[in-house]
């Protein structure tokens, strides 16, 4: 349970780290909030730029959580546990669909591709969780209290929280 008794779901953690970002001056430009709406959030969807003009809102994805410092690109998929499926989701979208991820941040905001000089990949989920050892992510761990601590991938260099 957490804070006041709430479990540590999907809201939960979204909650704690998107708060964690803030205080540590990360600007959140984007995501897609448990609820599907948030005040804070816009959402950005990313499509895949060889569809075609009649499936065009077919094959689209959403990262939980987008946030940019110091030309830092955070994408964060967000669950109670580690999820094997949102590690690939996230290594399939920045191996093969990079350029559809900036064209649907670009749409929505006002970053370009040449303010981001490294693109991180993260997970976020409770700190009870078992989880492998995940060399180029940064993860997001969040306990009981919503205290957010990080854990570094050894393949991540020179990131600054």
């Amino acid at each position: 349970m957490g804070l006041f008794g709430y479990k540590l779901d999907e809201g939960f953690i979204f909650y704690h780290v998107l708060e964690f970002l803030k205080s540590q001056d990360w600007r959140v430009i984007g995501g897609e909030p448990p609820d599907g709406t948030s005040d804070d959030v816009p959402r950005i969807v990313i499509r895949d730029s060889q569809r075609s003009e009649k499936s065009k809102n077919k094959n689209t994805q959403k990262i939980d959580l987008m946030a940019i410092k110091l030309g830092q690109l955070l994408l964060i998929e967000l669950k109670p546990l580690f999820d094997i499926t949102d590690k690939k989701k996230l290594d399939n979208l920045v191996d093969n669909k990079i350029t559809d991820i900036f064209n649907a941040i670009e749409e929505r905001t006002e970053i370009k591709r040449k303010d981001v000089s490294k693109c991180i990949k993260s997970l976020g989920f409770s700190n009870s969780s078992e989880f492998p050892d995940l060399q180029d992510f940064v993860l997001f761990l969040v306990n009981a209290n919503g205290e957010v601590h990080i854990k570094k991938g050894t393949n991540i260099s020179k990131f600054e929280i």
